[in-house]
């Protein structure tokens, strides 16, 4: 016994020993993290900062690039070791405890804290290597400004398209005089703004400083260079001599040095103030460096309407944009060489008639202003290329959609194809095509476009970081494919693109960055036939400039994206980049199938954060190469469940997974490893089969935004007529869900979610799903989180109480009820008072009694099933204060007057009516008066009549959908033709 009892204890002891060594191995590899860590991340932020400053207009040594392409492939190695540590489990459980213990006999993968400590001090060691590189070949000098990459020393000739001096210096000065000299009376502010210790800055405002146009018309000319801190008094005088010189010299009186002035401070005041008040002035000032600078000089140089010019001299950007005040444009004066370039900025409005400018809408300069979308055929006409309806229109379309809409483009485009042989037109349409932007840098009979291919570099070049990487990564998608604002923005986020600040949380930071890239018209919306943006397409001319760029211009771009397309199997030789977008399909004649896997076999996928496939999707394209990939984007790629079952585990880093629009998706099979994304904040199944989602959900506790469930349009018509479903283009009305057992066995028009939802406390997208009485409690706990949106589909079977209380943070409510013979009772519903979208569609008798006190509410979408919109109805919907939209269906057997009073509806814009019955449509005077679109969906059994609409004095717009009769298109255009607004609202007519 004694002997059991001593081998007891020593196997004890020996086991005590091992614990201790496993807590201090664990202790001391988390430590090695830890303080690793801070070095790499600290390196890491250092690699941006160089990667975010360095680009091809300073960098012309090709050892210099290489060591530049050698940091990047460094940084997204570090970016992802980091991401890698970042999120590891660091409770130090008995479970990894264990794992510790048990690791020296067990086969296989590492653990991930023995994974991360060799990658760390791996890449510690790549780091130093990395910067003695820098060291023993001399790549990076400081100067008093900074670390600049060594440029090429040599003499080359310069590869800018604008290279000879002399002429483009010619250009410069008549461009500015004539800016001058316009004819217009208002004070007029111009701003020059030029590099550093540019030249060609100085000598453009001293030539037309000096022009006897410019002379002729200003007798009152001074060229100041303001001191700082700012002195009035010396700047008031400097002025007052060389207006007197000048004078002087205009006049033919000899001068002397300078001439005498006033002593008296009052009488030089005074002197000055005559000057610039009773004559026109021309005023230089050299140098403006600050806003309070220019704050203190406006004071003195009043507007007497009488023509006078202000010249401002900057070497920065801001400066010159808010010396000019909004809205301005701008024009580039001069590209001298790579480093030295002068552009001059002037006021919207005030321009000589010829010359190329370039407007910059707020808060950048924007494509729009090349823009004349909607009649490219129209321009090719006009310019002598005549092509015979269903002559080469694959060719020309192709063509026509990487113009981006350009008339500049289209017209030389068309000017050149007029002049080719008709026999070999198609020919060269298609060789245009294949080589878009090469020819147009390239081929002579394209000079004309030369300078917008210069302002397009300077424009890219410009552009804050920020948003230039949100434009970049616009190239992953084709020209002809629609981008959902949903889609683009939660792949930002999934990418780290938009972050937040101090003041601007993460969700309106990246909406503000949608809509200030929106604006820059880089994305073109594409609009439905009712005039809604169902979403939005990539301009086709700045995708081609983009994707022509070279590979060593490439390694510039804060975004790298790699395309395999027809004309894109090159990725075998130039490798794979973070980002990949392949485009399969079946009937492609330049590349099989086989082609594609052998492609994709061959790439290195180390480093690829993102995947998105269009048209196909093949079970080569997802391999268990792709370590670090975030973003897999399947969108309408015809997935099915066997291709899912096939692919295996996706990787667990992802943030973003989309199979939204593919309909042979039953279910999410255990097999693909969902519950090892614990990263995952993006879970789009939308139109999908899937009628159930899976229990591991509830453990991801990062999922921001779940979509799921079948949608159709609002104006759904259940005998199988809607004016959307007619639409080729996807409807971005409001969806109502499919109903009971249209797709598959599902029951209801959402999916099933299982308990314990509540414990996804970053939730603040979820829909559709069906309503239970435990869906309702765990919603209700959402909503006092973060959840922002929610879909439901309530039976009437469901039991419970909706708790949505008044100091929720839900903002949009989407309840589609069953059409059974259950009626709503409202009483068990509360509406939370921070909605500003409320859709209610289904069978519904009366309105929630909560709904008056939806001050906040800005759209609302309504069905009523058993009685129409009466007057007390309209009344109660018209003294919603802030609604601006308005969505009314009307079903069969709901006969009657629609009638829309006197005093209501004050802030409505938008008023749409989907009709199946006999409606009488009546406008009252004074009602909706700031009403500006109708649309009207007729549905199949619908008798529709309206009158008043004479009434609404701010309309624009009326658009009539689906099926009519002639009667009801002439009665409209009648009472439009009838109206006090000039030019009348226009009818738009969209039959089926």
């Amino acid at each position: 016994m004694s002997d059991l009892i001593r081998v007891s204890s020593t196997a004890i002891q020996l086991l005590a020993d091992k614990v201790n060594s496993g807590i201090k191995e664990e202790a001391e590899k988390w430590q090695i993290v830890e303080r690793d860590l801070v070095f790499i991340t600290g390196e890491f932020e250092m690699m941006q900062s160089f990667l975010n400053t360095a680009d091809e207009e300073h960098i012309k040594n090709n050892v210099v690039r290489t060591w530049v392409r050698q940091v990047r492939d460094l940084s997204y190695d570090v970016e992802d070791c980091i991401e890698f540590a970042l999120h590891m489990d660091t409770k130090r459980s008995f479970k990894t405890l264990c794992l510790r213990l048990l690791s020296p006999f067990m086969s296989g993968k590492a653990l991930d804290l023995d994974q991360a400590v060799t990658e760390i001090t791996q890449l510690k060691a790549r780091v130093m290597d990395v910067s003695q590189r820098n060291i023993r070949y001399n790549l990076i000098i400081s100067d008093s400004a900074g670390s600049k990459p060594v440029a090429n020393q040599k003499s080359a000739v310069s590869t800018d398209i604008l290279t000879d001096y002399s002429p483009m210096m010619q250009c410069d000065l008549s461009n500015l005089v004539k800016l001058i000299d316009k004819d217009d009376n208002e004070l007029q502010v111009i701003s020059v703004c030029g590099t550093e210790d540019d030249p060609g800055k100085i000598s453009i405002i001293e030539n037309a400083y000096v022009d006897s146009t410019v002379r002729e018309k200003f007798r009152c000319r001074a060229w100041v260079k303001p001191t700082h801190p700012f002195h009035p008094h010396e700047f008031i005088q400097n002025f007052v001599a060389q207006f007197n010189a000048n004078t002087c010299h205009e006049q033919g009186r000899a001068t002397i040095g300078i001439p005498l002035l006033k002593t008296n401070k009052d009488d030089i005041v005074s002197e000055f103030m005559e000057q610039v008040n009773n004559h026109r002035y021309l005023i230089i000032l050299e140098d403006i460096s600050t806003m309070a600078q220019w704050h203190a000089i406006m004071p003195y140089l009043p507007d007497r309407k009488n023509g006078s010019r202000i010249i401002v001299s900057t070497q920065q950007l801001e400066i010159a944009r808010l010396c000019t005040e909004k809205p301005y444009r701008m024009m580039e004066l001069s590209h001298l060489s790579a480093d030295h370039s002068v552009c001059v900025f002037f006021k919207e409005g005030f321009q000589y008639d010829g010359g190329v400018h370039t407007s910059l809408n707020e808060p950048y300069h924007s494509l729009r202003n090349y823009g004349l979308l909607g009649r490219d055929t129209e321009v090719l006409e006009d310019n002598g290329c005549y092509l015979e309806k269903h002559m080469f229109t694959e060719e020309a379309e192709h063509i026509l959609s990487k113009c981006g809409g350009l008339p500049r483009v289209i017209a030389t485009l068309a000017r050149y194809l007029a002049t080719r042989p008709r026999e070999a037109l198609k020919q060269e349409m298609r060789h245009l095509s294949d080589k878009f932007m090469d020819e147009l840098s390239t081929n002579p009979e394209f000079n004309s476009l030369r300078g917008l291919l210069v302002w397009m570099h300077s424009f890219l070049h410009a552009c804050p970081q920020h948003l230039k990487t949100c434009m970049f990564y616009l190239s992953i998608f084709p020209q002809d494919v629609t981008i959902r604002r949903r889609r683009l923005v939660r792949r930002w986020t999934a990418e780290g693109y938009s972050k937040g600040t101090d003041s601007i949380s993460m969700e309106k930071y990246r909406e503000k960055l949608f809509d200030e890239v929106a604006t820059l018209s880089i994305m073109q919306p594409s609009l439905s036939h009712d005039g809604n943006v169902t979403g939005y397409r990539v301009n086709g001319f700045f995708r081609e400039y983009i994707v022509s760029r070279p590979t060593e211009e490439k390694i510039f771009f804060p975004v790298e994206v790699s395309k395999l397309e027809e004309e894109h199997v090159r990725l075998t030789i130039e490798g794979t980049r973070p980002h990949l977008a392949a485009r399969t399909t079946l009937d492609n004649d330049k590349i099989t199938i086989t082609d594609h896997e052998v492609v994709f076999e061959s790439l290195d996928f180390s480093r690829l954060r993102s995947l998105t496939l269009f048209e196909l999707f093949l079970p080569y394209h997802i391999s268990d190469r792709m370590r670090v990939l975030r973003v897999l984007d399947l969108e309408n790629t015809n997935l099915r469940d066997d291709d899912l079952q096939s692919i295996g585990r996706l990787p667990h880093r992802l943030k973003f997974l989309s199979l939204r629009g593919n309909d042979g998706i039953s279910r999410l099979p255990e097999s693909m490893g969902l519950s090892d994304m614990v990263q995952l904040q993006t879970l789009d199944v939308r139109d999908t089969s899937i009628s159930m989602l899976p229990q591991c959900i509830t453990r991801l506790h990062k999922l921001q935004y779940i979509r799921a469930g079948i949608a159709t349009a609002w104006t759904h018509d259940e005998d199988g007529l809607a004016a959307e479903e007619q639409s080729t283009s996807s409807s971005k009305c409001l969806p109502l869900f499919r109903r009971r057992g249209q797709v598959g066995s599902r029951s209801g028009g959402g999916v099933e979610v299982p308990k314990g939802i509540a414990r996804l406390k970053s939730l603040q997208t979820l829909g559709a799903v069906n309503a239970n009485a435990f869906i309702l409690g765990e919603t209700s706990t959402l909503s006092h989180r973060q959840l922002r949106k929610l879909e439901l589909s309530i039976s009437c079977k469901t039991r419970g109480r909706m708790l949505f209380w008044c100091d929720h943070h839900l903002e949009s409510l989407s309840l589609q009820f069953e059409k059974t013979n259950h009626f709503v009772g409202w009483d068990d519903i509360f509406l939370p008072q921070t909605l500003r979208s409320l859709k209610m569609c289904g069978h519904i008798d009366q309105l929630p009694r909560g709904i008056k006190g939806l001050h906040n509410l800005l759209k609302l979408t309504l069905e009523m099933t058993t009685t129409l919109f009466t007057l007390d109805v309209v009344q109660v919907l018209g003294r919603l204060s802030s609604l601006r939209t308005l969505r009314l269906r009307v079903n069969k057997n709901q006969n009657g007057e629609l009638q829309f009073p006197n005093a209501f509806f004050k802030k409505l814009q938008v008023l749409e009516i989907a009709c199946k019955s006999k409606l009488h449509v009546w406008f009252a005077e004074g009602g909706a008066t700031k009403l500006e679109q109708l649309k009207i969906h007729c549905l199949r059994g619908s008798e529709l009549q309206f009158s008043g609409l004479e009434n609404s004095v701010s309309l624009k717009k009326v658009w009539l959908l689906g099926s009519f009769d002639d009667a009801l298109k002439e009665a409209l255009q009648e009472q439009l033709d009838m109206h006090t607004k000039k030019p009348a609202p226009k009818l738009e007519v969209k039959p089926l």
